[in-house]
């Protein structure tokens, strides 16, 4: 099994499920996307070691974070014997062969090394654009592609990969739109933009994707971001829902 994100996984998962995991891609280090990794290590042994896959930047992270020894278990080293986590680097644009999917890593504008100035008003940080990744997941002829959190400009950075289903992110309301460029992520307004682009490429392999799922809706502004993406659906034709906890997802070529 390949899982996308660890941000619930022990959660949501018998410890059987859990150990059918041979993968986990992790597109950032913020919390909420990579939390539930060390309880998914402590829950082993596993037949073999969980293979974390991110971005150098993120491995940084987790390393001197969530699994310094001063806070938890340093699975990616322990037991020495028998690490329970193995990370592998991804870098943009690099396919590899991941618990026998083909994965795609594509650049996202999101992160920050540090996040507390912007939320105290202060300058914003320099982002290091090198450290979170969404991902491009291929089988067989089906694909999909989950943008993890962004700022706008993933039809660009998705070059000529067009998948069947685009999993995506959109955090904010259009009221907030002003906000996109300190924040970094996107509006429902900006999720039309990047559809439109993606649907303005012609050819048998290009174009708009068959399906769009919508995630990481802030709470306190779900209402008014679900009634502007039925907005978007009307304008740009394509199906869009909010994604369900325990949502079954089947993803077919067209």
């Amino acid at each position: 099994m390949l899982a996308v994100e660890a941000s619930a996984l022990t959660a949501s998962l018998s410890l059987a499920e859990q150990a059918a995991i041979r993968a986990v891609l992790v597109s950032h280090p913020h919390f909420d996307h990579c939390k539930d990794l060390p309880g998914l290590a402590y829950n082993g042994p596993w037949e073999q070691p969980i293979e974390v896959v991110g971005s150098a930047g993120t491995h940084a992270v987790l390393r001197r974070t969530l699994f310094d020894p001063s806070l938890w278990l340093p699975f990616f080293d322990f037991p020495p014997a028998a690490p329970r986590l193995a990370y592998r680097e991804a870098r943009a644009h690099e396919p590899l062969t991941v618990a026998g999917y083909r994965v795609v890593p594509v650049p996202s504008d999101h992160y920050a090394p540090a996040e507390l100035p912007v939320l105290t008003g202060q300058a914003a940080p320099t982002r290091d654009p090198s450290v979170a990744l969404g991902f491009f997941i291929a089988c067989g002829d089906a694909s999909l592609y989950y943008t993890g959190d962004t700022g706008p400009g993933f039809a660009a950075a998705l070059g000529d990969l067009r998948p069947d289903v685009l999993v995506t992110e959109v955090g904010l309301p259009n009221a907030q739109r002003h906000r996109v460029s300190e924040l970094r992520h996107l509006t429902p307004a900006d999720l039309q933009a990047e559809l439109e682009i993606l649907g303005a490429r012609g050819g048998p392999a290009q174009g708009a994707p068959a399906r769009v799922l919508a995630v990481h809706l802030a709470p306190h502004s779900e209402a008014a971001i679900r009634a502007e993406l039925v907005e978007v659906a009307r304008a740009t034709g394509a199906a869009i829902e909010v994604a369900t906890e325990g949502q079954r997802l089947t993803v077919t070529a067209p």
